[in-house]
């Protein structure tokens, strides 16, 4: 039974009984242009050279008076066919067993389109799946996925019995993710080479860390990885990889590949003072070390690592490696989609730049000490740590479990969406105006449970600047040495200021990473009570493109608001990292509880 495709330009296929989808034939496939760089001189990274439709404008050179990003235009690449099945019915740890994998797997397919309008995905459900429907898919398919299908046993007996048929060994990439062993060795290839093989001469391949097989193997072993974190921004990953790693370059999983000597060497040549002095200094190179270690993608451990070793020798090296002379050779943009469209009107009147801004400051007009409280957030990093044991009634409350699935995990609800919020409880906003005349100001202060056991509070300076549309802004900061650029807009909002949904994308260009989110803010950091509050924030969700199981709650200390530091810093002399005088940039000093 064919549940959804996710269609170039992020429509969605609904789905249809008998394994029948209801759409257009696509042209047929064509060969793909080779992903190999064009002659590049020395150590300079490799660029993608697939054609595509022109990028969006870098987070580096993004300006305040730039058109607003938009949906991009149609394709001009080959359509990409993902195929991908599931059991039928089960309940996917990935939405906290409030959806099944059918419609997990849907809304994965979706986001793969914004990034990539040329990708389409198409679940099956492996019950009611006749054998010519899934064979006609597959005939036409460039990667298939299966998701959650055991080894054995009634549960996903349906999908083995297609996973055997004849059809599936004309397709060059096949990736069983969160299967059992033995479905996973037998399956998995990339690009048509396989990622375990059996024959001696397989095996001595996969020995030898230049061969292809090697690289299937990196990369099953990278794509379960992050498939196993049971969560949506880490199962978008695990597919980016699958396609990656299957001939289809994708520009989030560059960032993973290391340049080896050329690193090395771009750090000795340019920045031998700020590598000598960080790898003397005891807490410098503790964070180096945290951050070698942290797994591959996994933006949560790489910046608790940050924000737990943070200090002036990591600052300073980070500035001249990463962001002065781009030393991994990496590079990101501000997602150009998913387009959020800004609340058209607010407390009966349409909505202009300063009622905006009113929105944004929030709570701290009224004689607050802050302007919102976090209240929940669609976390982009890995669900770990000691939240996984709290208590969902909130989310409970928020999204009641279908009765056909069986019950869900324990899972824990945390926090917003900037890369490894969920490792952040007491998340406090503060949205004031400068001294400067048009100067305004975020400054997000947040707790950290340091990686070595200690609790201390993390504050940010990020400099906003109004953007062409009302109820839209760019952001930028400098944190610990590499700037951050990002474009939020603001959903909806209570009259009342009960609540109020604020939704983002972002880039940090130095460190090749991309990311979107959404926060839910509160003026207490619980959910606005009543039938009425809840709907309205499920169709702010949905206007900003977020499943409601993709939202997790966040935690607030007793005496955050004693402890936390907070005021307003209004000084305007630092040199903003992307809009030049007068910008913000600077970092507050943590603060010990």
């Amino acid at each position: 039974m064919v549940v959804a495709t996710a269609l170039p330009g992020g429509a969605r296929l609904s789905c249809a009984r008998g394994g029948k989808a209801h759409a257009t034939a696509s042209p047929l496939r064509q060969p793909r242009p080779p992903t190999s760089s064009p002659a590049a001189a020395g150590c300079r990274p490799p660029r993608l050279t697939r054609p595509a439709r022109p990028p969006p404008p870098s987070a580096s050179s993004i300006s305040a008076s730039q058109a607003d990003p938009s949906p991009p235009p149609s394709p001009s690449h080959p359509l990409i066919r993902l195929v991908a099945l599931c059991p039928a019915g089960v309940a996917s740890p990935v939405a906290r067993g409030e959806a099944t994998w059918a419609a997990v797997l849907a809304h994965e397919g979706l986001r793969l389109a914004w990034s990539d309008a040329a990708i389409a995905l198409t679940v099956f459900e492996d019950e009611g799946t006749d054998g010519g429907a899934w064979d006609a898919a597959v005939a036409r398919a460039d990667g298939v996925v299966v998701a959650s299908v055991p080894d054995d046993g009634a549960t996903g007996a349906a999908a083995r019995a297609l996973l055997a048929r004849p059809s599936l060994a004309a397709v060059p990439t096949v990736a069983p993710l969160g299967c059992g062993p033995a479905l996973t060795t037998a399956l998995w290839r990339s690009g048509g080479v396989r990622a375990y093989p059996t024959s001696m001469l397989g095996r001595a391949a996969a020995a030898l860390p230049w061969s292809r097989t090697a690289a299937a193997r990196a990369a099953a072993g990278i794509a379960a990885g992050l498939w196993a974190r049971s969560h949506s921004d880490d199962a978008l990953a695990a597919l980016a990889v699958v396609l990656d790693a299957g001939g289809t370059p994708q520009p989030s999983v560059e960032a993973l590949k290391g340049r080896g000597p050329c690193t090395l060497l771009c750090m000795l040549t340019h920045c031998r003072e700020q590598v000598l002095a960080c790898v003397t200094d005891p807490t410098c190179k503790a964070g180096l070390d945290a951050l070698t270690a942290a797994p591959p993608g996994d933006a949560v451990a790489a910046y608790r690592a940050i924000t737990s070793f943070e200090c002036d020798a990591f600052s300073a090296f980070s500035l001249c490696v990463l962001q002065k002379h781009r030393c991994l050779g990496v590079d990101a943009e501000i997602p150009a989609r998913p387009y959020h469209p800004p609340a058209a009107s607010w407390r009966g009147q349409p909505l202009t730049h300063e009622l905006a801004e009113t929105i944004f400051v929030g709570w701290l007009a009224g004689g607050d000490p802050i302007s919102w409280h976090v209240a929940a957030g669609q976390n982009p990093g890995a669900l770990r740590g000691r939240w996984r044991e709290r208590a969902r009634a909130r989310a409970r409350a928020f999204s009641s479990p279908s009765p056909n699935l069986s019950p869900p995990p324990t899972s824990h609800v945390v926090p917003s969406s900037f890369p490894a919020f969920d490792q952040f409880p007491s998340q406090l906003q503060l949205f004031y105006y400068g001294a400067a005349k048009g100067a305004f100001w975020y400054d997000p202060v947040f707790q950290v449970e340091t990686m070595d056991g200690r609790t201390l509070w993390r504050r940010r300076h990020y400099r906003v600047r109004r953007a062409a549309e009302p109820g839209t802004f760019h952001f930028s900061v400098l944190d610990s040495g590499v700037v951050s650029a990002e474009f939020w807009t603001i959903v909806a909002a209570a009259d009342d200021l009960s609540w109020a949904l604020f939704a983002y994308r972002g880039a940090a260009a130095a460190s090749g990473q991309s990311y979107i989110g959404s926060v839910l803010c509160t003026r207490d950091g619980q959910w606005p009570a009543g039938s009425g509050a809840r709907a309205a924030i499920k169709a702010a969700l949905s206007a900003a493109g977020v499943e409601e199981w993709e939202m997790f709650e966040t935690t607030t200390a007793p005496d955050a608001l004693q402890t936390a530091p907070l005021g307003m810093d209004r000084s305007d002399a630092a040199a903003d990292p992307i809009f030049g005088p007068s910008g913000g940039g600077r970092r507050k000093e943590p603060v010990e509880k």
